[in-house]
């Protein structure tokens, strides 16, 4: 009896998929912006949704995918405009205060930099210095592009508090 549930779940699961699939994903790329960050939101829905699956019908799993999507797109716009803060820190720094020199400046973040983990340092310099793309670097990696981005975010966050106390 088990069996059949699990059954009748998947054909569900299947119908659902192939005739909403499209509508979740332009959806989740109407408000992030992002195809393969959508994709990766899609199937998320849909692993969540299958996971509460039971004593749901076909229109509270429909809502449910929808809500799912919408509330990663709300987040994932979050964390990319906390990024994008990060970002904009980070080239702050390289600005020239007080006529203080440039190369004062680099020496500092030089020197913060080295502080940290030889792989976070790999990835800021890949990113930043060498203006390599995310996807790229991801692949070096052997992350996703978001994860390599979140991991951005902390790196940036590290090191700005870093070169803050180095330049105190």
């Amino acid at each position: 009896m088990i069996r059949n549930k699990h059954l009748d779940t998947e054909k569900r699961f299947e119908l659902l998929f192939k005739r909403d699939y499209g509508k979740f994903y332009a959806f989740a790329v109407q408000i992030t912006g992002d195809e393969e960050r959508s994709r990766d939101i899609v199937s998320d829905a849909f692993e969540y949704a299958w996971n509460h699956a039971e004593r749901r019908s076909d229109s509270e799993l429909r809502s449910l995918i929808f809500t799912v999507i919408h509330d990663r797109c709300i987040d994932s716009l979050r964390k990319k405009k906390v990024e994008q803060r990060f970002i904009d820190y980070y080239t702050t720094m390289l600005r020239i205060d007080n006529g203080e020199s440039i190369d004062r400046k680099l020496s500092v973040i030089e020197k913060a930099l080295r502080t940290m983990k030889p792989k976070v340092q790999q990835m800021l310099r890949s990113c930043y210095h060498l203006h390599r793309k995310y996807d790229d670097v991801a692949a070096d990696m052997h992350i996703s592009k978001s994860t390599l981005k979140v991991r951005l975010a902390e790196a940036l966050k590290e090191l700005c508090e870093k070169v803050k106390k180095l330049d105190e």
